[in-house]
């Protein structure tokens, strides 16, 4: 599969398309949308009214092409030489009406820097290779054969020259290390988190540890391909040589030795390579998968729980899994589409619903998706065509949710996101073209969120679309603000555009859309800071660019996004080491508080706190960083984040703090320790809810800490005389790096502390730790 490129240059718009990339080429009219007989375009840049296209030739060969958007205006400049961009655009840059641009190479090196004014003598080699980066074999969106696998708080990844050397990494420079284990024992073989711990199928079953350790479980010969995962355990395949044909062993691990074992009774025989056990999907714990000769078992792993399902027909589509029972299409002997569903039993393997409507010839039970207690899937019949579908198990409870395009058509169901018992899919109606739709399973609940492209002209929604929060991010393009990020949460109001990231009809094309928490992490470019990270919690206020890796208008292309549990990993390049990995702390993409994202002033202490146990927020998901804290909630701050348990209140200190009230402990301890004295003396008074000063956190913190300041200078800050109550303590915090004031050399020693103000306080005064 090949990246589609998008690019304008002059009045005329650039893409490819299908799998070859054929270049295409369009003014916005029917008639000025057209084929340039190009194909394996992979960069398109912009020189004055004419693109200028790196395309892949035979044998990996770059040759740099330049239209005008005509046919016969398209024509090759020059050959490049060998190329191995994975089909990745390099970034480009026009200057003085000179176009500059990288030539990957596939040494593990960024490539010679070329410019061209478009003409073959003006196309020259300006710079050879001088940026080797350790991620050239995956430094691609689209390449199967990267390695790049969050566990706990650290990174397997495959580095080096094209990839050569498994690594382990725990974010930091001293805490990455090679891996004793072949590069190609895992990629490209799929993995599975199995909780503290990976299992990974390829030669060998292995396990991969947090601390980076890996161990071999044995089963020499293993396939990365059929795999299947059933609750814990994960199901593969093993050939045993045999000088008559093949034969196939069905093996199982979770992960340990002494659960690493062929299962019994699987060993199964063929004279034609491509007729082995094939998995079919899994219900709990059970696995379902076909023998060589088409019969359908059932297997937990165990002798006794391996047996043939004798109730079940072949399996003949994908297959889904609702609740603990899977479902899946099959053939009658009428000649008509089935749908059935299996818990693993045989009394438990039952069909669902004949579709007499769908005749074998037709394409059956599709798309299969869970959403709730629901399969969700799509059905071709001549009289509706391919559309929307909905079971919950049943025959009466199977129907056709909505005939979205009326009549014999399709309307080319493409599922996006589950939201609850709902699916968010794009469609085709006929009349607004291809845009963002939900359905209940219902007639009335299904429907068009959003005529984005208004009309019948389609917003060309990307199928690389993300869930988090609750929510569906997608890329689409109104006609308005070119191709920019979308979200919504199953509703018309709540179906909008996030941020017109790149201002205008220009395109900021966010890709790469990974969901961290209630987040999105992705790559976009605003037109001043080239290709980088973004981050959005689908507003326009929560979505900005993470950093801007490659200074100016530079791109750092940051790809291949992996989340893990403390850290984020990416790869990118910031034009002076070639393409490394990144780490960013999770908390960045995806912060404790919806009011404190990672940009806010005091966002790392907030997080300090959090994460130390200090608070929970002021409720709602909020942390309330401007709100003004009071004496008896500070009590409770100042010794949680000391670490102090205070024993049970007596409600005998102070008069306005009785036995029961909330803060009563933390308050009576801190008096205890002779950190406050109350603010009356005759009656005793605590006065628990007058608001905190600037000037009484100082005494509190330095008291806390068992300070004991020196008398003043009144020199520190130009509003704390010596002569002021607390221009000790103030000063004391001064020099101990926990306050340089509030700007302008003042400290503001009666304005009351805020929620952000007293984080920062509490983290630096107690050492907390910081992300």
């Amino acid at each position: 599969i090949v990246a589609p490129v998008l690019a304008r240059a002059g009045n005329r718009l650039y893409f490819t398309v299908g799998i070859r990339n054929e270049l295409m080429t369009s003014d916005g009219t029917p008639a000025g949308t057209q084929s340039l007989n190009l194909s394996y375009a992979f960069a398109i840049g912009s020189l004055g009214n004419s693109a200028m296209v790196l395309t892949e030739a035979g044998f990996s060969q770059l040759e740099l092409w330049k239209t005008d958007g005509t046919q016969a205006g398209t024509v090759r400049v020059q050959a490049l030489g060998p190329t191995d961009c994975g089909y990745v655009s390099p970034p480009s840059q026009e200057v003085d009406g000179e176009l500059y641009f990288y030539q990957c190479l596939s040494d593990g090196s960024g490539g010679p820097l070329w410019k061209t004014d478009g003409t073959q003598a003006g196309t020259v080699q300006v710079q050879a290779p001088v940026r080797a980066s350790s991620f050239s074999a995956m430094y691609s969106a689209f390449h199967t054969d990267s390695l790049l696998i969050p566990l706990g708080g650290g990174l397997f990844f495959d580095g080096g020259p094209s990839g050569a050397q498994i690594w382990h990494t725990d974010g930091s420079a001293a805490g990455t290390q090679t891996v004793s284990l072949p590069a190609n024992s895992l990629s490209p073989f799929p993995t599975f988190n199995l909780g503290n711990f990976l299992v990974a199928i390829g030669g060998e079953a292995w396990r991969l540890d947090q601390d980076g350790s890996v161990t071999d479980l044995g089963a020499s010969g293993a396939a990365g391909n059929p795999l299947q995962r059933a609750g814990n355990q994960i199901f593969f395949l093993i050939r045993e040589p045999d000088p008559n044909g093949y034969s196939y062993d069905i093996w199982k691990t979770d992960g340990t030795a002494a659960g690493t074992s062929v299962v019994p009774g699987t060993n199964f025989f063929s004279t034609n390579y491509p007729d082995y056990p094939d998995f079919k999907g899994a219900a709990g714990s059970v696995i379902l998968y076909e023998d060589t000769t088409g019969e359908v078992w059932r297997s937990d792993g165990t002798g006794p729980g391996t047996f043939l399902l004798q109730s079940s027909p072949p399996v003949e589509g994908p297959t889904a899994s609702v609740g603990n029972e899977l479902f899946f299409p099959s053939g009658d002997a009428s000649g008509d589409w089935m749908l059935w569903k299996t818990d693993g039993t045989v009394a438990g393997t039952v069909p669902v619903r004949t579709f007499p409507e769908a005749p074998l010839y037709s394409r059956g039970p599709d798309k299969l998706t869970p959403a709730g207690s629901q399969l969700f899937f799509t059905l071709t019949d001549p009289v509706h065509g391919e559309e929307l579908w909905v079971s919950d198990g049943t025959d009466a409870g199977t129907h056709l949710a909505k005939d979205v395009l009326p009549g014999a058509g399709s309307s080319g169901i493409s599922f996006h996101a589950t939201l609850g018992s709902r699916v968010l899919f794009t469609a085709n109606d006929g009349v607004h073209g291809v845009e963002l739709w939900v359905s209940d399973g219902t007639d009335a609940g299904t429907f068009m969120l959003q005529d984005i492209a208004p009309g019948a002209q389609s917003s060309g929604i990307s199928p690389y679309s993300a869930s988090a929060g609750g929510r569906l991010f997608f890329t689409a393009d109104d006609g308005i603000h070119g191709i920019e990020l979308w979200t919504s949460d199953g509703t018309a109001a709540g179906t909008h555009l996030v941020k017109d990231i790149l201002p205008g009809v220009d395109s900021s094309l966010p890709s790469g859309l990974v969901p961290v928490g209630r987040h999105v992490v992705f790559t976009a470019t605003d037109g001043v800071h080239g290709s980088e990270p973004w981050v959005s919690d689908g507003t326009d206020a929560g979505t900005f660019m993470l950093q801007d890796i490659a200074p100016g208008s530079a791109s750092s292309g940051p790809l291949s996004y992996s989340i893990g549990t403390s850290k984020a990993f990416f790869v990118a390049d910031d034009g002076t080491t070639g393409a490394e990995l990144w780490t960013v702390p999770r908390l960045a993409l995806d912060p404790t508080f919806t009011d404190v994202p990672s940009t806010f002033w005091a966002w790392r202490f907030v997080e300090s706190l959090a994460a130390s146990g200090v608070t929970g927020g002021c409720g709602g998901g909020d942390f309330c960083p401007g709100a003004f804290v009071n004496r008896a909630q500070m009590a409770i701050f100042v010794l949680t984040a000391r670490g102090t348990a205070p024993p049970p209140a007596t409600g005998t200190r102070f008069d306005d703090v009785p036995a029961g009230y909330w803060a009563g402990p933390w308050i009576e301890e801190l008096a205890r320790e002779g950190v406050v004295g109350g603010c009356s003396a005759n009656p005793p008074l605590y006065c628990p809810d007058n608001l905190l000063t600037r000037a009484e956190m100082a005494v509190l913190l330095t008291v806390a800490r068992h300070e004991n300041p020196p008398p003043a200078t009144g020199t520190r800050f130009g509003d704390v005389p010596a002569n002021y109550w607390a221009a000790r303590f103030i000063e004391q915090l001064a020099a101990d790096g926990i306050t340089s004031g509030c700007g302008g050399g003042s400290y503001c020693p009666d304005q009351p502390i805020t929620r952000g103000e007293m984080a920062v306080f509490l983290a630096t005064a107690f050492g907390l730790p910081l992300p």
